[in-house]
């Protein structure tokens, strides 16, 4: 049950939840639009990198998701409240580096210009990646 009285520190999380009401439905739009454009009505040209670019906003919808569970759990107590909170971090913490991955390989013209990189290149791009990660 969401409790936002008392000394439970959950007051300044009142709203939140909110603001993923309105966000999760444009997030799920803009996947449901893309998995759309990327498996049926292209799918003869959908290359690998537009696969791969599905996961920027499927991440970010589910993103949404959790966390408004996840900030309406609040004060964070229980099992379920235990569950959400991990995946919840989970999900935070690998959607930025799976960003990043995606604006990388489109930067290096993976299946826009050439259908594969070196190994060299995937070295460069995925010590990149972690590097970003661990900042």
């Amino acid at each position: 049950s969401t409790s936002w009285q008392g000394n439970s520190g959950c007051s300044i999380y009142q709203y939140v939840p909110l603001v993923y009401v309105a966000v999760i439905p444009i997030w799920g739009l803009l996947t449901a639009f893309w998995a759309w454009n990327t498996y049926r009505r292209n799918q003869a040209s959908a290359r690998d990198l537009h696969g791969l670019l599905f996961c920027v906003p499927m991440l970010q919808f589910l993103n949404g998701v959790l966390s408004l569970f996840y900030f309406s759990l609040c004060p964070w107590r229980g099992r379920i409240a235990l569950i959400y909170t991990i995946l919840w971090a989970v999900v935070t913490i690998l959607k930025e580096p799976v960003t990043m991955l995606c604006l990388l390989l489109v930067a290096k013209g993976w299946c826009i210009t050439r259908n594969s990189l070196g190994g060299r290149e995937a070295c460069i791009a995925g010590t990149t990646v972690a590097l970003l990660y661990a900042a």
